[in-house]
């Protein structure tokens, strides 16, 4: 039993790390000078994410070659060429800046502070471990759980 137990323990943590991919979902319409949108086209795009400000510290850096639809929309996933492991998420704001080549070089989208959901990331980092013993589960810094009927505590 407390060989199961600490099985379905083990398995249990590797779903929980499993479930933060280290990428960030973006979407956009590209436009030209006139404000028409770019449709059914091939260009590069470069993200930057700043620290603290939008004109703060470069921190990662990346370029993608995307191609637009029949409306000039794009999506990509940030951290798919290079990744977003060397970004320190608990450590200041942190702001994304878009550029796009039209041809003639980059050309500055704009620049918005990333909220909520990319500090997820942070949660990878989180320490998860089983005791040598297989009755507790470790959770963070001096945080755990005691497995229920296989703990000392519980007198087994």
């Amino acid at each position: 039993m407390r060989t199961t137990l600490t099985i379905l323990a083990l398995f249990a943590i590797t779903l929980l790390h499993a479930q933060a991919p280290a990428l960030i979902p973006y979407q956009a319409i590209v436009r030209d000078e006139a404000g028409q949108a770019l449709a059914n086209s091939v260009l590069n795009a470069r993200f930057t994410i700043h620290n603290e400000s939008a004109t703060g510290t470069s921190v990662w850096q990346e370029l993608q070659p995307v191609s637009t639809s029949a409306l000039g929309l794009f999506t990509v996933q940030l951290g798919s060429v290079t990744p977003l492991t060397g970004v320190n998420w608990a450590n200041g704001s942190k702001f994304v800046q878009v550029e796009v080549d039209l041809g003639n070089g980059f050309v500055d989208v704009g620049t918005q502070q990333l909220l909520s959901v990319p500090y997820a990331l942070h949660a990878g980092s989180v320490n998860l471990s089983i005791s040598a013993a297989g009755d507790s589960l470790f959770i963070g810094e001096n945080n755990f759980v005691i497995i229920p009927g296989i703990s000392d505590v519980n007198g087994n």
